[in-house]
């Protein structure tokens, strides 16, 4: 089960009883690798990579 609440105006409940871990674990790893390519040579923490972001791109 995947649960997030967040308070804002409106405040949101969202509940994903099917979540596919497999496919969100993937995509998180895939997601960083510009991250760790612009990252300083060595061993490198996750907190020193910052913040993860979406990254969208269209392709024509």
């Amino acid at each position: 089960m995947n649960e997030w609440h967040i308070a804002g105006e409106p405040d949101l409940h969202l509940r994903n009883d099917r979540t596919s871990y497999r496919f969100t674990t993937c995509t998180s790893v895939v997601n960083r690798i510009p991250d760790v390519i612009s990252a300083e040579p060595g061993l490198v923490s996750l907190d020193q990579l910052g913040k993860p972001s979406y990254r969208h791109q269209i392709q024509g």
